[in-house]
């Protein structure tokens, strides 16, 4: 009777699979090592399957006893007979199975032996190894192929075998093997022996015997260190040996991955062993193919290839807002979804706060630049009030003034240096202003903004639904692709942005040069995180001793020394606001008077918009 219970609902899920599949393709989708029980507990927390046609096939699976133990090749069998690609494997968090569970598996595996005759699970590949040969950069394209296999194959090890470690670029950009070891342990690194060194950086037949050398005392999989890792189907995994290396003359050979699924198997060990194994260039019809080029992958939409060399991804804000097939595949493979649009909600008590916070520290005399500051927060960008945090009571005319105009719009709060969490680290005072900028805002939420900083249009209601909003630096720094300009920070309190600064701060608390985790391994946190920050180029026009940055112009980068002019704006249309730095001397209220330029119509227009008459200053 419960074979008939068994078989009865599992045509029930045969019909729903069918009906799924007349308009979604599931075998790529679902292919791969889903040979475990289903969980006790509910789907959504135990596979890792959300907003996928085989939700309601998972959920059926779990109401129904008799078939919760069986597993998910199982179902799918019944639609789709014969051997499952390894093609990718469904994320899915191990459940403690009871002595109950096991025992609905063994009846309902011994209920369904017809149709699980032919399945035979994935082939275990315990071992992926990388080639590592000469001097070079380990970049993002390296990244994101090592990080595919090991989410695809899931290996208990990932060996690099190198000659020359990568190498480290003089600005600390290229640090991605360090992520890659940071985020999965189990990458490790092996210096080939010297005989090998020069095998290691040959070309041709000499270098892959190398490969083959390794793969003959390890065995496992051997791919190549440029290429996004996809699938290879379950025939090619049960044979001893397989090559996606194809020979296409004597000294050049496309290259591809090779399986080794038994050690110590016999493999050629001379050149002409070697061709008369691997492939050709025109491969049969069965033999795995070398890795297809990305360019080709995008020409071939329905191509279904074992890998892709990248090419043309060089940096990860490459792909963050391109859709093509390309792209989705590279954000899959580094952040696990094609959807990294910044953080944001729609929900009006979600928004961040319109409070401007300043910094006031030292003897905290207020400067007319930031009597101005404030006025422009008020009165242009249309913020509720402003704040002005330090360990000393702000003083001065242009304090005094700044209360009898605006009133109880503006305030202040006593607030104290933060101290190093190492207090054998000392912190420099630039450092503990980013540290104390950030953590009020942690705790308020709102609009840090540095006292050079000019409102020229009303703050957005919009930009206030994301968590945290930017601008982008021009300052070029070496293969740094981006930087990041905090001297106007909109975020909401307690954003996940602000706390992984603050961690980078902290960090490198002891540095003397504060500028470069606050401008540069700030960008890092996105380039691992796109959805953390929302960077927006019109937020904010920065201008450094009379030239200006737009930084959605086309070739905006330019060294800090060399500060060359950017391109014309319109600052009461193009931008939000105008940093406006000096080296000498600061802007002053004669200045304004007497003077003609950009910052001085700037701050004339602030006057009015306040219905403050500069000659009455």
């Amino acid at each position: 009777m419960k074979c008939c219970t068994t078989m009865a609902a599992l045509l029930l899920l045969t019909l729903t699979l069918i009906a799924y599949a007349t308009n979604r393709d599931l075998t790529l989708s679902v292919a791969g090592a889903l040979s475990r029980p289903f969980p006790a507990a509910p789907p959504t927390e135990g596979i890792g399957i959300t907003g996928h046609p085989l939700q309601d096939l998972l959920n059926i699976a779990h109401n129904t006893p008799e078939l919760r133990a069986l597993s998910a090749a199982t179902y799918i069998h019944v639609l789709f007979p014969g051997p499952i690609d390894s093609a990718i494997a469904l994320s899915s968090n191990p459940d403690k199975e009871s002595t109950e569970d096991k025992n609905r598996l063994q009846e309902a595996v011994a209920d369904s032996k017809t149709m699980d005759a032919d399945f035979k699970g994935q082939t275990k590949i315990s071992l992926v190894h990388y080639v590592w040969c000469g001097l070079r950069l380990f970049d993002f394209r390296n990244y994101l192929a090592i990080r595919s296999a090991l989410q695809a194959v899931r290996p208990e090890k990932v060996v690099v075998h190198y000659d020359y470690l990568p190498m480290q670029d003089p600005e600390s950009y290229y640090t991605w093997l360090d992520l890659l070891q940071e985020q999965y342990p189990n990458v490790m690194l092996l210096k080939v022996d010297k005989t090998s060194q020069r095998e290691c950086r040959a070309s041709g037949p000499t270098r892959f015997l190398l490969i083959l050398d390794i793969l003959q005392r390890y065995g496992g999989m051997y791919l190549p260190d440029d290429a996004i890792f996809l699938r290879i189907p379950q025939r090619h995994l049960e044979k001893d040996f397989v090559s996606g290396v194809a020979s296409c003359s004597l000294t050049y050979f496309a290259e591809g991955a090779i399986v080794v699924t038994v050690q110590n198997v016999s493999l050629p060990q001379k050149d002409k062993q070697l061709l008369r194994r691997i492939s050709q260039c025109q491969a049969k019809e069965d033999d795995l193919r070398p890795c297809i080029t990305d360019a080709r992958f995008l020409e071939l939409p329905s191509s279904q290839p074992s890998c892709v060399r990248l090419h043309s991804v060089t940096f990860p804000k490459d792909i963050w807002y391109s859709y093509d097939r390309l792209s989705n595949l590279s954000k899959n493979v580094a952040y696990g979804t094609s959807y990294v649009m910044p953080r944001r909600s729609p929900y009006a008590d979600d928004r961040t706060p319109r409070i401007a916070h300043y910094l006031c520290t030292d003897d905290c005399r207020l400067s007319f630049s930031v009597y101005l500051s404030v006025l422009s927060a008020l009165h242009v960008g249309e913020l509720d009030r402003a704040v002005i945090h330090g360990p000393v009571q702000p003083s001065g005319p242009w304090w005094q003034r700044l209360q009898q105009d605006v009133g109880s719009r503006v305030l202040y709060l006593n607030r104290e240096f933060p101290l190093s969490r190492d207090p054998s680290l000392e912190m420099t005072n630039q450092m503990r202003r980013y540290i104390m900028r950030t953590e009020i805002l942690v705790h308020y939420g709102g609009i840090f903004s540095d006292g050079h900083v000019f409102w020229t249009q009303r703050l957005p209601d919009e930009l206030l639904e994301y968590e945290a909003v930017a601008s982008p630096d021009w300052h070029a720094h070496g293969s740094w692709p981006e930087s990041i300009n905090h001297a106007l920070l909109v975020a909401r309190g307690g954003a996940l942005y602000l706390q992984r600064l603050l961690d980078v701060y902290y960090d490198n608390s002891n540095t003397q040069s504060p500028w470069f985790p606050d401008h540069y391994l700030s960008y890092r946190l996105l380039e691992v995180d796109p959805t953390l920050l929302y960077l927006y180029p019109r937020l904010q026009v920065k201008c450094l001793n009379h030239n200006c940055h737009p930084v959605w112009e086309e070739g905006y980068r330019s060294t800090f020394l060399q500060n060359r002019p950017g391109q014309q704006f319109d600052w009461q249309k193009d931008t939000l606001t105008v940093y406006w730095l000096d080296s000498f001397p600061d802007l002053e209220v004669d200045q304004v008077r007497f003077s003609t330029g950009l910052i001085v119509d700037i701050a004339r227009f602030i006057l009015r918009a306040a219905n403050v008459g500069i000659d009455f200053l």
